[in-house]
């Protein structure tokens, strides 16, 4: 089964007429009756009862639908936390700064961060420069802020000037 077959039969049963999910998918009636065919070959049970003059979902018809749309509700849950990931929209981010820069800089920073993504959650590691640079390199960490200097080879460097106000 693929999510096209399970698609057709979700419309057919939604508008219980091949006609309509036709129309509304904008294929031909034979193609999506051919599909809903040959799911039901493929699950070796009917899904609709065609006896009648309108369509009607047998019981296996029904328990399908009802998976389906579960299936189908999940898979677009899944597109949208990929997406908001991919987007900066959620996630985890992990920084490592030094104890004093931290202190005195970033409570400020980071609240504006957090308040343009709200869902995005920072977990900081103060540490000493040497040790940051070792876990940004290891991967443990996202981001470090050290004091320069920094082997620009080895690292992609984006210097911040952090002024004290007097």
């Amino acid at each position: 089964m693929d999510i096209r077959h399970l698609t057709y039969f979700i419309e057919v049963a939604k508008y219980k007429s091949f006609t309509k999910a036709s129309h509304s998918l904008h294929l031909s009636q034979s193609t999506i009756s051919k599909v809903v065919k040959s799911l039901e070959e493929e699950l070796n049970v009917e899904l609709i009862d065609r006896s009648a003059k309108n369509i009607q979902l047998t019981e296996a018809g029904e328990i399908v639908l009802a998976e389906g749309e579960m299936i189908m509700e999940s898979l677009n849950d899944l597109s949208i936390h990929l997406y908001d990931l991919m987007n900066l929209k959620t996630g985890k981010i992990k920084i490592g700064i030094p104890p004093i820069i931290g202190f005195l800089f970033f409570p400020k920073i980071i609240k504006g961060f957090h308040d343009l993504y709200p869902d995005i959650k920072i977990k900081l590691s103060k540490d000493d420069s040497k040790k940051v640079k070792q876990e940004v390199r290891d991967g443990i960490l996202d981001l470090g802020v050290v004091m320069l200097p920094v082997d620009e080879k080895e690292f992609d460097v984006v210097p911040i000037q952090l002024m004290l106000r007097r």
